[in-house]
């Protein structure tokens, strides 16, 4: 492979985290917005709370994304070796970073998700059932973003893997 393939690859993937992580980075402002919001114009005080705590816990994993996982550019007077090796280095912080996402982007969340379930449970009309949908569909949510950081945490390693025959 030339330095210049090796290049290319590099900033295509570098784009792409760049493209990926941008749309996190919304998201996550919307929902401080829209938590925001909620703290200010929902009667139940529960309610409110857990709407506070989402929060700091977006915060929190805003700063862990950018801390594990924001894509670092790659110099432009790196020699073949010193590319190949910056490349495989960034493959790598962005598999572990896929890797622990139960702790550093999941596990923030929860407080909020377990006061929002315990909300419903006091509402007027609300209901154990009500709580526990609540409380299961937040769950499906997280297994299916975990899974799917496991998934790409494998497909980097397969591009690690290649990189390195």
């Amino acid at each position: 492979m030339s330095i210049e393939e090796v290049r290319a690859t590099a900033q295509r993937f570098e784009k792409r985290m760049r493209k990926t992580y941008n749309r996190e980075y919304f998201a996550a402002l919307t929902m401080i917005v829209w938590m925001a919001a909620y703290v200010w114009l929902l009667k139940p005080v529960l309610f409110r709370v857990a709407a506070g705590l989402a929060i700091p816990g977006i915060l929190l994993m805003l700063y862990q994304l950018r801390k594990r996982a924001s894509p670092r550019a790659l110099p432009a007077d790196l020699a073949l070796t010193s590319c190949v090796e910056f490349h495989r280095r960034e493959l790598e912080r962005q598999r572990d970073a896929r890797e622990s996402t139960w702790r550093w982007y999941l596990l923030p969340f929860v407080p909020s998700v377990l006061v929002w379930t315990i909300a419903f449970y006091f509402l007027p009309r609300g209901s154990l059932l009500l709580s526990l949908i609540f409380g299961a569909c937040f769950l499906a949510v997280f297994i299916l973003i975990g899974k799917a950081n496991q998934r790409a945490a494998r497909r980097l390693q397969r591009e690690v893997d290649e990189l390195g025959s």
